[in-house]
């Protein structure tokens, strides 16, 4: 309604300014006709002295209403002729007329202008010309206008202006109103509502719920009835599911923090029973390490025979229990990086050696790799040792079988760069009998194992894998494996320098 009212003010004021423009320039072009051609018509009756002729001419006048007062002179200027005409309408008597007080004060009213002006005031128009025969000037004329028809056309416009403005804003009104009713009201509502949901997720507030379908009906247009009552069912249906992904969401979130608890309360007995098998696992190996090296005495070959394989049985033990140590540690954040600087290739032949006896009976070749003038690294050795350790026994266990020869190739990258933090890329490879994608993730699971049948041809708790894991995000690096069945696996070790990402 505002912008139709606003629309009818501009254009009818933009139509009243071009009508005024218009009315008085018709007004002036109508007054320098009517003195051109009165001038042209007269100026041969002045030239003979015709004069009352010339007066004829002037009362041509009294079909322009707006005239007040004309004037005609001679060519030295003086007053030949007066509009409206003296004494009563006849022309003879005119010389006496000039001679009376009057005819003076007629003839004072009759300015002489030097030139051809029109000028424009605010109530009149006034126009000189020369009256010429052949470039020769015989006379002038003078005449003088009211432009009052301006003002009140000018009033009319106004009038006329906010009559229609009255109209059209009342029609407006009332339109806007009904338009209000029927249409922007619920129309809000719905926005309101929107609104509501949108910023709060508040489903609660139907919209114009105290009215039934036939009532909304009854009151707005179809459209909008039906409008309302689906938004109001998808209001109630969102509602009912918020409520249920609530339900859902708690019993989740109970079930999360369950499994949490659980997880560590598993992790918490396997390190106590872990703890509890130490010492009297020490005492064995203590012992076990006497008798074969028979700093008790002599013994039967068989007796030292037996003491090798259960002084090498609990030291395979001692490992088990510290990997479950280490991961219990790790996954539950009391283990601490102790970060040195070390060579990583002598590190990584080291660990080689470790694996000696099992590379000799499984045909295993290890190639490693290792980039000139290669920085030391900074992590915590022991642990470095421990996640490298876990990677190529696995791959080591997992090669072909004899007698095909099995290749592990270890290839160690460093990049440091303005824009890239200092990293050390560890990449270890065999040829072994590789993973499907699920089975990568099952090995990153702990104490999971690809092959858990009872009969499964490889011994291990699995806890290889998660151990390398846990100790590589606790030097906040990362792990990736890749692997093809019956082709091999790809293992990527990614460690910042200084066990810190930038």
């Amino acid at each position: 309604m505002i912008v139709t009212c606003l629309a009818v003010i501009l254009t009818t004021v933009a139509l009243s300014i071009i009508g005024i423009k218009d009315m008085r320039s018709s007004v002036i072009q109508e007054i320098q006709h009517a003195a051109h051609t009165i001038g042209e018509q007269s100026k041969h009756h002045m030239r003979f002295g015709y004069q009352p002729q010339v007066m004829q001419k002037l009362e041509m006048l009294r079909l322009i209403p707006s005239v007040q007062r004309a004037c005609l002179y001679n060519a030295q200027g003086h007053i030949y002729a007066i509009y409206p005409t003296p004494m009563g309408g006849t022309f003879d008597d005119f010389s006496d007329f000039l001679g009376s007080d009057e005819g003076f004060r007629r003839a004072a009213q009759c300015p002489l202008i030097n030139g051809n002006v029109t000028t424009l005031t605010d109530n009149n128009i006034e126009t000189h010309q020369f009256i010429t025969i052949k470039d020769k000037k015989v006379g002038s004329i003078y005449i003088r206008a009211d432009i009052k028809r301006v003002d009140k056309y000018i009033t009319q416009q106004f009038i006329t202006t906010l009559v229609i403005l009255i109209l059209v804003g009342g029609f407006a009104f009332a339109l806007a109103r009904n338009i209000q009713h029927t249409v922007s009201y619920p129309v809000l509502e719905l926005a309101r509502a929107t609104s509501r949901v949108s910023m709060f997720h508040d489903y609660s507030h139907s919209v114009l719920a105290g009215l039934t379908t036939p009532q909304l009906v009854d009151h707005y247009s179809e459209e909008i009835a039906s409008l309302i009552v689906a938004f109001n069912k998808m209001l109630h249906d969102l509602m009912q599911r918020e409520q249920m992904v609530q339900q859902q969401r708690s019993a989740l979130e109970d079930a999360k923090n369950a499994a949490e608890h659980a997880n560590y309360a598993k992790s918490q007995i396997m390190a106590s029973i872990s703890h509890e098998l130490l010492t009297p696992l020490n005492h064995i190996i203590g012992f076990s390490t006497f008798m074969k090296e028979q700093l008790m005495g002599d013994m039967p070959e068989q007796y030292r025979a037996y003491s090798e394989d259960m002084y090498r049985s609990a030291i395979e033990l001692l490992e088990i229990i510290n990997s479950i140590l280490d991961y219990t540690r790790a996954h539950t954040g009391e283990l601490t990086l102790t970060l040195t600087p070390f060579d990583v290739q002598r590190t990584l032949e080291q660990i080689i050696h470790l694996f000696s006896k099992q590379i000799e009976e499984l045909h295993v070749d290890i190639t490693i790799e290792c980039a000139y003038n290669m920085p030391l690294l900074i992590a915590d050795r022991i642990r470095f040792i421990q996640i490298i350790r876990c990677i190529i026994s696995n791959a080591i266990k997992f090669s072909q079988p004899p007698p095909a020869s099995a290749m592990v190739r270890i290839k160690v990258s460093h990049k440091a760069g303005s824009h890239h933090p200092e990293q050390f890329h560890i990449y270890i490879s065999d040829a072994g009998i590789g993973m499907t994608p699920e089975e990568i993730e099952c090995a990153f699971q702990s104490f999971r194992q690809i092959d858990g049948d009872l009969n499964r041809r490889f011994n291990g708790i699995g806890l290889g894998i998660p151990l390398a894991k846990e100790l590589v995000d606790l030097h906040k690096g990362s792990m990736i494996i890749e692997s093809t069945p019956n082709e091999g696996t790809r293992v990527h070790i990614i460690l910042p320098q200084g066990g810190t990402d930038a």
